[in-house]
């Protein structure tokens, strides 16, 4: 899962360690991005906070983004 802890650097340049943080990265976003909108869906549902739709739109796939119109959150 991890290094021990006598490895830990500020950086690499190892690219395989680059695309696993990057991978923790984007599916930590979604998540955290899915979760938030869950909320608040009624907040987001019709016309409601466009550019905060639109901008959700990057963050999650389009398989989510269909999960979210079952919550009537329409995300372009």
């Amino acid at each position: 899962m991890t290094d021990a802890a006598a490895n830990v650097l500020l950086w690499s340049s190892d690219k395989r360690k680059a695309s696993q943080w990057s991978t923790r990265e984007r599916k930590t976003i979604r998540g955290i991005c899915l979760l938030l909108t869950a909320k608040h869906s009624p907040l987001l549902q019709g016309t409601k906070l466009t550019p905060l739709r639109d901008v959700l739109g990057f963050a999650v796939s389009s398989a989510d983004k269909k999960g979210l119109k079952a919550l009537g959150v329409n995300v372009p």
